[in-house]
């Protein structure tokens, strides 16, 4: 059994970098790096002339690479983004300590400035604007840059990289490369490169655009001052709060945990986890579960040997509501026992998925997969008590 975030679940690579500077701007503000904070990029290799034709999948090796062996890296993160009905725009200051498991980040935006410190025991943020200061037994490890994403640029089945070429930006030499999602659960056209540094392959430009019939989506991530494996003091990692500072109503950090055993699931968490009937030729996988006070949440994996899966979740009612599967175009309404179940399917590759979301009113019920119809309400009737 072994702990884990949601985060470890794999992304493609602009969301992946979306959510981590998201993630990063819910912390906190304060002071950007003076010059004796950040260093020029004096850990870096230039490419030789034999290396001027890497594919995309090899840049983006080398930059996990990079990502494994660095013991420090700070850097300013800026992000814009806008749509139909918003724009919005944060700044982060980070500074990560992967030896010595500590990182800070000071975020501004029109919403909060927030300072967070996360080392070996849990997290402290500060909310200079409220002057409210909230712990968290969420470590470092919890939350390892190596492992969320938080820099990593990851390739999966559904996203596709294409190198185009160098480009400078602001006088750095970068290696240009064009993001096309594979699969997508909307009709809408998806625009999104990114500018990967030759010297370092961290990265220092994202841009995305997503175009629908309806509605649209732009952002603009940009990493500057990047400074990797120079000295960083552990004073940058000291958090003084405000002695009137006062503490938010008290509020507990989710467990995660995940399974690679379906005894030990069973056996070993208290919250409610899906038992359906699956098709003979699957499998158990993994589950994993989430707990906490406001929310959680059971999910479970089945695979067939050949690459196929269906993954059945449960969870306390949160986020989208019913009438948003009711309303929209893309789901059909089915009636799994005295249920009604919302089915669509979408193209994935070569194959179709099938969606299949229903609740009872206290629990979200979702089942996920390269399954038919027949197939995903089967799996749902086995799991809807017999009336």
């Amino acid at each position: 059994m072994s702990t884990l975030t949601p985060s470890k679940r794999v992304l493609s690579v602009a969301l992946a970098v979306l959510l981590a500077v998201a993630a990063g701007a819910v912390g906190p503000a304060a002071a950007a790096p003076t010059d004796s904070d950040t260093v020029a990029q004096t850990d870096a290799t230039v490419p030789a002339d034999d290396e001027t034709n890497l594919t995309a999948e090899e840049i983006v090796q080398r930059h996990s690479d990079r990502l494994e062996s660095m013991e420090t890296i700070s850097m300013t993160v800026r992000m814009n983004t806008s749509s139909d009905q918003y724009s919005s725009s944060s700044t982060s200051e980070i500074w990560i300590d992967f030896d010595d498991n500590q990182m800070r980040t000071e975020s501004s935006s029109e919403y909060a400035n927030t300072t967070t410190v996360r080392n070996e025991t849990g997290t402290v943020t500060y909310n200079a604007d409220e002057n409210t200061v909230r712990d968290s037994n969420l470590t470092f490890e919890d939350m390892n840059p190596r492992e969320t994403q938080q820099f990593a640029l990851l390739l999966n089945n559904e996203t596709e990289l294409t190198y185009e070429g160098t480009e400078h930006i602001d006088g750095t030499e970068t290696y240009r490369l064009d993001i096309e999602p594979q699969a997508s659960s909307i009709d809408a056209e998806v625009d999104a490169t990114a500018w990967i540094s030759s010297e370092t392959y961290m990265p220092i430009q994202i841009e995305s655009s997503v175009e629908a019939d309806n509605s649209s989506f732009e952002s603009n991530v940009q990493f500057t001052n990047v400074s990797i494996n120079e000295t960083i003091s552990d004073e940058r990692f000291s958090l003084d709060v405000p002695d009137d500072a006062e503490q938010p109503e008290e509020y507990s950090t989710p467990d995660y945990e995940s399974y690679d055993s379906e005894s030990e699931l069973r056996e070993n968490t208290s919250e409610a986890v899906p038992n359906p009937t699956v098709p003979e030729n699957y499998t158990f996988d993994s589950g994993f579960v989430t707990a906490g006070d406001d929310y959680s949440s059971g999910s479970v994996t089945y695979t067939d040997g050949d690459d196929e899966s269906i993954t059945i979740s449960q969870s306390t009612m949160s986020g989208v509501s019913s009438s948003y599967y009711a309303e929209s175009d893309q789901f059909e309404n089915v009636t799994i026992g005295n249920q009604t179940a919302y089915y669509a399917e979408f193209e994935f590759g070569d194959s179709n998925t099938s969606v299949l979301v229903w609740d009872d009113g206290d629990r979200r019920y979702s089942i996920y997969g390269s399954i038919s119809r027949s197939a995903a309400t089967d799996i749902a009737e086995s799991m809807v008590p017999s009336t």
